[in-house]
Formats: C-alpha cells, structure tokens, sequence
C-alpha cells in the first residue's frame, strides 16, 4: 500500500459546532475524498473533535485546478484527460 498524500481541505458549511468537510489524498495514483460532517465540543474556550458522520461523496477536481498530482500541469491536461 502506498503513502496518503493529502493535497486539499475544502469547507462546505460551518455552523455552531457543526462542520461540513471534505479533505482529499491520492493513494497509488488515485485520487480520494473524505467527506464528513463533525461535531466539536467547546471546553474551557478550546474546541475539540468530539464525533462525526462520514457521508458518501465521489472525490471530483475541478478541470481547471492544478492537478492534485503536484506536477503543476492543469487537472485537464494531466489526470483528468478521458
């Protein structure tokens, strides 16, 4: 199994002590997503993680982003070609 690269933190909503995420990592030349919704808990001014529920999410990259790969070349051109 190869080395999780994580290449980009996109927040989707953030309310209270709920925040919707999505971080992506390629693995082996395949890009992933993780996307959450977590709940934090505020103690003594601090916020902790205290729980969250993964939802089901296709990881997609935007064509005309730097590819994920890091080698600078637009998604369109490198990763994302058909």
């Amino acid at each position: 199994m190869g080395e999780e690269v994580w290449v980009k933190l996109r927040i989707k909503k953030a309310r209270k002590d709920r925040v919707e995420f999505q971080a992506y990592f390629h693995e082996n030349d395949v890009l992933h997503c993780l996307h959450e919704e977590s709940i934090f808990k505020q103690e003594e001014n601090r916020w902790y993680y205290f729980d969250g529920e993964h939802i089901d999410s296709k990881a997609e990259w935007e064509r005309n982003e730097a590819c994920w790969c890091g080698k600078g070349t637009k998604f369109k051109k490198c990763h994302g070609k058909s």
